[in-house]
């Protein structure tokens, strides 16, 4: 996943909620030549270690920093804080033309943390490209970053049950007095099982009627926590007395319940 990065950069205790969600958007009018594998690392419950491969597959240097937070959702919204428990090595990286480049993510600490006791731990990776003095600006003049984010899991239990999800869709008319208005429908999914949720490919069925939400990843939800998000549907939607989900949990079809109202 990859963006235009602002010059904004994250701090050192928090990073806003919103700032999560954006890093799932991409920019395909900016070509870029880094490549980065896996697209996503799982972590034992302790300590471990696991490789990622950063190749530039074009001709002038790149140079990135790499940095590993800790990924909660709070208040149905993902946040990202400042960690210690997850470190990538090294932080700094000049990757040549054609070259490959191997960064460590590394979890020294024996134990998963407090607040997952013996449960999954989730991370996000992100992978910001620096400002290079002499590259050369868009055809609007700026110079562009890109940022790159990776989902890093820890201790995802083996061989556990799906997860299990809870599902409620409602239409919010409250607008926000600093002008951010989410008058719109509301889906949220909570997630009571033991492991993470990636949900992609979704649509919702309503009375026959078969609404298509998202092609391709929609987003996660993870154990413990409840994500909401903002959809689109037609202007003349009205919830029947039965609705599901269709799509594909962690790459599973499914077909989950919605109910009416919120949670």
């Amino acid at each position: 996943m990859r963006r235009a990065a602002t010059r904004r950069r994250p701090g050192s205790a928090t990073l806003p909620a919103l700032a999560l969600a954006a890093l799932a958007a991409v920019c395909p009018a900016h070509a870029t030549s880094l490549q980065i594998t896996p697209v996503r690392i799982d972590l034992p419950a302790g300590a471990g270690a696991a490789a990622l491969t950063l190749r530039n597959q074009g001709n002038t240097p790149i140079h990135a920093q790499v940095r590993v937070y800790r990924w909660t959702q709070d208040d149905g919204n993902d946040a990202l804080g400042a960690t210690e428990e997850v470190v990538a090595s090294p932080p700094i990286v000049r990757i040549q033309g054609g070259a490959d480049q191997l960064v460590r993510i590394v979890r020294p600490a024996p134990a998963t943390p407090s607040d997952r006791p013996g449960g999954e731990a989730a991370y996000r990776l992100l992978i910001d490209e620096l400002p290079v003095p002499d590259a050369v600006p868009d055809a609007s003049g700026v110079k562009l970053q890109l940022r790159y984010s990776v989902p890093v899991f820890a201790g995802t239990p083996a061989n556990t049950a799906p997860p299990r999800l809870v599902m409620h869709l409602w239409r919010n008319e409250d607008g926000n007095s600093d002008g951010n208005n989410k008058r719109g429908w509301i889906l949220s999914v909570r997630n009571a099982g033991q492991r993470h949720a990636r949900l992609s490919d979704i649509a919702l069925v309503n009375a026959g009627q078969r609404i298509n939400v998202a092609s391709g990843l929609f987003g996660y939800a993870l154990p413990g926590a409840m994500r909401i998000w903002k959809i689109n549907l037609p202007a003349n939607f009205a919830p029947a007395s039965s609705m599901r989900l269709d799509g594909a949990v962690n790459g599973e079809p499914q077909s989950l319940p919605v109910t009416a109202g919120r949670p």
